[in-house]
């Protein structure tokens, strides 16, 4: 069994029966550069580092990788708690600045665990602390040039999840992100280089409608030419596109996500003149909505289910609102918007069905233990999407155009208590809406929620 590094907080003792072996340690490390770097390249680990050096180099950056690898759900936990003791030792009290930390909190907030709840606010409000005035990028002179440059970036990138509105993109983190750009270790550089862009773009999107409803002012001809603004400069991003990044998943998400958050805000910016007349442009950006969820989703579908455990909880996130953007529309009622061409060319219950289905078989592949009282996080997503599923059929066989069905749920959503039936929602800015019940269940105690267990 492993020993806690000299830098980790005495109390990190207690957490010994948790460490993984050295041997475990090893697979760990070759799980993260092969299956969650790819999808959430937050740094670059050389091929020729193990983790007992990278242990001696980056205790915090390791002990993090460890706690979202190890395929143990109660071994993940003390692992996290043993993060927690560590950031509030180094970073709160001893008040460190270094790459070390900053690396380990992004792995550790983007990257799906088995417990996200436990340590989730503690981690995010330690991040936040370190954006302040980008003293963290600059107070780091042990890191390398390529460590700096890819920082900002993270930041902006989890930034949504980080429930904070400070944030802006100063011309330090232009800077960085162009030397990353033109300076790449590998292709991941260059995907997270393209995340940054499509974020900011979304960045920009939600603080215009933020700063639209607090002056009174939603709808409005400047807030229409802005969006469409918006959307040139992602098609100037995705013109720029190579042909050897545009078949990734990990920046067709993005783009897609971007696109939709985007045409929705344009929906949103051009009203109905009339509940009777056919709005061209209002149906066109409609349709854009829809094309962006069709390519997110086909293109989600051919990643390997190998590959799942390394989406990052941003990931995740936009997933479940492509759902619910796609339940939206499924339910509009709007002149010359074709509720059944809709649900037949984009069916929400057939590509639920087939993520649930690839979802489900994640625990057994990882050899990760399925513990009802340590749930991972993996069961208890297919779970919930079991019972939203359910929901949205109930809500869709109440309307009046016909379900499409699709094939046989999956055992796993079959076995759920009968849901809690939701109002159809109103298709207005969807993706910046309140309504984020799927993800306080996700993020709650177990046995509470709408879509709980």
């Amino acid at each position: 069994m492993t020993t806690p590094s000299d830098g980790e907080p005495q109390n990190a003792a207690a957490f010994q029966a948790s460490d993984p072996s050295i041997d475990e340690a090893e697979q760990c490390l070759d799980t993260f550069r092969s299956i969650y770097l790819p999808a959430f390249p937050c740094l670059y680990i050389p091929p020729t580092m193990d983790a007992m050096t990278l242990r001696a180099q980056k205790p915090f950056l390791w002990l993090c990788i460890m706690a979202v690898t190890l395929p143990f759900p109660a071994r993940q936990l003390a692992l996290s708690e043993r993060a927690r003791a560590y950031i509030s030792q180094r970073l709160v009290i001893a008040q460190e600045r270094n790459m070390d930390l900053l690396q380990g909190l992004i792995v550790f907030i983007g990257c799906l665990r088995s417990s996200p709840s436990q340590v989730w606010e503690s981690g995010k409000s330690r991040l936040v602390l370190l954006q302040g005035r980008q003293k963290f990028i600059r107070e780091t002179p042990d890191a390398s040039q390529s460590d700096h440059g890819r920082a900002p970036s993270h930041i902006l990138r989890l930034h949504p999840e980080l429930n904070c509105e400070t944030l802006r993109w100063t011309s330090l983190m232009d800077e960085s992100a162009r030397v990353l750009d033109e300076n790449p270790e590998w292709l991941g550089d260059r995907v997270l280089v393209l995340q940054a862009k499509l974020q900011l773009v979304m960045e920009q999107c939600t603080q215009a409608d933020r700063l639209a409803q607090e002056d009174g002012v939603r709808v409005s001809a400047m807030g229409a030419r802005y969006h469409e603004a918006l959307a040139a400069r992602i098609g100037e991003i995705e013109r720029s596109i190579s042909l050897e990044l545009r078949q990734l998943n990990s920046v067709v998400g993005p783009l897609s996500t971007a696109k939709l958050l985007v045409a929705d805000a344009c929906v949103s910016s051009t009203p109905l003149t009339s509940p009777n007349l056919v709005n061209l442009d209002r149906l066109a950006n409609l349709e854009q909505c829809l094309q962006s969820i069709k390519t997110f989703f086909d293109s989600l579908l051919t990643v390997p289910m190998s590959q799942y455990p390394g989406f990052s909880f941003q990931d995740f996130i936009h997933m479940v609102q492509m759902q619910v953007s796609l339940f939206g529309l499924s339910m509009l009622r709007e002149p010359g918007w074709d509720l059944l061409a809709v649900r037949r060319s984009v069916n929400l219950l057939d590509y639920t069905d087939r993520i649930i289905s690839k979802i489900a078989e994640v625990p057994r592949t990882r050899g990760i233990i399925v513990d009802e009282e340590n749930l991972d996080i993996f069961t208890r997503t297919t779970r919930i999407l079991g019972n939203m599923r359910a929901s949205w059929a109930a809500e869709m066989n109440k309307s009046d155009a016909p379900v499409v069905q699709s094939a046989p749920v999956p055992e796993a959503a079959e076995t759920f208590p009968d849901p809690v039936a939701a109002e159809a929602p109103d298709f207005t800015n969807i993706l910046l809406s309140d309504d984020t019940t799927w993800l306080n269940d996700l993020l709650m105690p177990w046995d509470e929620g709408t879509f709980g267990l």
